[in-house]
């Protein structure tokens, strides 16, 4: 009868954890132009879940969810220019209270209303006083540089205006391709500047391990957020540089013991899935498999192409996008070569 009882509250709670929960976000803007926010489920971005009207500043909004996650608040014209700045916060049953300030001013920022948020208000404030205030001051001198003009080597200035003037796409590719070197080298700056960059890149590698330490030896819905954002940005990283695999083992046994501990979470899918595509999107790796529309709503599978041809090339790009849009441009003069082969 005992474990009857027993079998019977895990059922409870299991079912109390994946019913609807209300979470009550209300605040105010101070000295932004405003008159809607944007939020989005952090996992999930740019995915908008609900665009929030703004009236005298202030705002009210009630969220539905099942499990806590952290979500995002944007403004709408920050969003639509490609540039802005966000507001973490948890979704938890009850209110979330907000006070927000411009990016100048964002220190400000008030979020309050649940242990989680409490924490997550509390690890930002450590980074910033351990390692983004330096960073932010760095950052600060090379922009005193700038204007001043010894910010940036004559071979940045001169690629950057080359850039400027010319507009034939073709003749504007081994440009970019100058500009990404002397980016990529550290050679876009002065030596001045560049040592003041080194500061940050140095402080940023710090930042680094020390929230891989964080993440490690706590385990907690704030670290198993920070986990899931780390490994996301890992997986967007690897286009550019070869992910380490000691790092992917380690990711593996963190996840093992998050999973253990909190279990059910969309955070365990979420790191699972992109894990197992660090570990095959590679040179030698396995495709993964999916189904997509073509432009007459007929599903189409990647295997079908796969078994078709010899060689296939995917490009997966978003509107808002502007790289994207330029690279598609080269997809027009490759597709008129191979279309046939």
């Amino acid at each position: 009868m005992k474990h009857l009882s027993f079998l019977l509250l895990v059922m409870i709670v299991i079912s109390c954890s994946t019913q609807e929960k209300k979470c009550v976000l209300q605040g105010e803007l101070i000295n932004i132009d405003c008159d809607t926010l944007l939020l989005f489920k952090s996992s999930k971005f740019p995915v908008i879940e609900a665009s929030i009207p703004v009236t005298d500043n202030h705002f009210q909004y009630e969220l539905k969810f099942e499990q806590p996650e952290v979500y995002e608040l944007v403004v709408q014209k920050d969003f639509q220019r490609g540039s802005m700045f966000y507001v973490e916060f948890f979704a938890e049953k009850g209110y979330v209270e907000f006070e927000i300030h411009p990016l100048e001013n964002n220190k400000k920022n008030d979020i309050s209303g649940s242990d989680l948020n409490n924490a997550l208000v509390a690890y930002k404030r450590k980074l910033r006083e351990l390692f983004q205030d330096k960073m932010m001051s760095y950052s600060d001198s090379i922009m005193q540089l700038s204007k001043t003009g010894n910010a940036y080597s004559v071979e940045w200035e001169s690629v950057i205006e080359r850039l400027s003037n010319e507009k034939d796409h073709e003749k504007r590719k081994p440009l970019f391709e100058e500009r990404n070197y002397l980016r990529n080298t550290g050679l876009m700056h002065t030596p001045h500047a560049r040592s003041f960059q080194n500061k940050i890149d140095s402080l940023d590698n710090e930042l680094r391990l020390w929230e891989f330490n964080y993440i490690s030896e706590n385990i907690s819905l704030l670290s198993y957020f920070l986990f899931m954002k780390d490994i996301r940005k890992t997986a967007r990283m690897c286009c550019w540089k070869e992910v380490d695999i000691e790092l992917i083992k380690d990711a593996e046994e963190n996840l093992s013991r998050f999973a253990l501990a909190i279990q059910g979470h969309p955070y365990e899918e979420i790191i699972s899935n992109t894990l197992a595509g660090l570990n095959v999107i590679k040179e030698g790796g396995r495709f993964i498999d999916f189904i997509g529309t073509d432009f007459q709503g007929n599903n189409i599978s990647v295997s079908s192409f796969i078994k078709e041809n010899n060689l296939v090339l995917l490009d997966f790009w978003s509107t808002w996008c502007s790289s994207c849009l330029v690279k598609n441009r080269e997809l027009v003069s490759i597709y008129n070569k191979y279309q046939d082969k």
